[in-house]
């Protein structure tokens, strides 16, 4: 069974995936900040509201920070 992606990045959105994912950001295992930068930009790209929830979770300063 497959689901609509959209269906998908709302489910983990509604369970709290931006502010469980946040920590990882800063996580000493490169392999958890990459998968993480890369859960970040398919939240935030999904659609603006969930663009803009990123965004006031200040993970584009995280992400700077990173760079």
């Amino acid at each position: 069974m497959t689901s609509e992606p959209h269906a998908v990045v709302k489910s983990l959105v509604d369970a709290g995936a931006i502010n469980c994912l946040k920590p990882l950001l800063r996580s000493p295992v490169p392999a958890l900040v990459e998968d993480s930068i890369w859960s970040f930009g398919n939240i935030a790209g999904d659609c603006d509201a969930y663009r803009d929830l990123t965004l006031d979770a200040r993970i584009l300063q995280e992400l700077l920070r990173i760079m």
